[in-house]
């Protein structure tokens, strides 16, 4: 599996999704009320933008779709995968919060206004409570419903080398004979073998040892 193009991790990436996913939201929201604030938007850009949402999120699955792959491939080989993921996702998590008591100790002293810059904050910061919400919610009950397996206490490198396989082929007691994988050649194979036969008569030579036939 190839890795993604970089477009893909420009686009696809959670600062990238959750900004794109805010304007959409935001110049959504001001396309239905337009009439209401005397303004007059096109129906092209809340079009062309859940065409970059829809883009976007299409990104992020392929890096997704990636990661595990790449994650599964290191394992059969019994190698230890990288703890990059975890790292990436605890400094996205720090962003996410700063960003969040950001917007907040900005929106606090200009909850009064109602221009576009404060709506688009809103509801950046509003998207940015949700994701956190729905992280803790499903942390907790992942622990919570969580069953206790008996392998929780083995390492993560033990459980590794359960996904090695080796297979061990007995060594066989004889090999066929010349004439039986001669005679199960295509036949092709076969007239090929009998005209280099008889040209290496012709010229005193001996015949070829092997022929590729496929």
């Amino acid at each position: 599996m190839n890795r993604p193009a970089i477009s893909n991790y420009v686009v696809g990436n959670a600062v990238s999704v959750t900004t794109i996913v805010a304007a959409t939201a935001f110049l959504m929201y001001r396309w239905c009320t337009q009439e209401q604030h005397g303004e007059s938007i096109g129906w092209l850009v809340p079009a062309v933008a859940l065409v970059m949402s829809r883009a976007s999120f299409k990104a992020r699955a392929r890096i997704a779709n990636f990661n595990a792959w790449n994650r599964s491939w290191q394992e059969m080989s019994g190698a230890t995968p990288r703890k990059a993921s975890k790292r990436a996702r605890g400094v996205w998590i720090v962003v996410g919060f700063v960003t969040w008591l950001a917007l907040l100790a900005w929106l606090v002293p200009h909850a009064g206004e109602k221009t576009n810059a404060a709506g688009l904050l809103a509801t950046l910061w509003l998207l940015l409570t949700l994701c956190g919400v729905v992280m803790a919610a499903s942390r907790v009950l992942r622990w919570a419903f969580a069953p206790p397996t008996r392998t929780a206490a083995v390492p993560r490198a033990a459980r590794q080398r359960e996904y090695v396989v080796s297979i061990c082929l007995p060594v066989p007691w004889g090999s066929p004979s010349l004439a039986r994988i001669t005679a199960g050649l295509p036949d092709y194979c076969q007239k090929l073998l009998a005209r280099n036969s008889s040209a290496a008569a012709v010229s005193g030579n001996a015949p070829a040892d092997s022929v590729q036939c496929n």
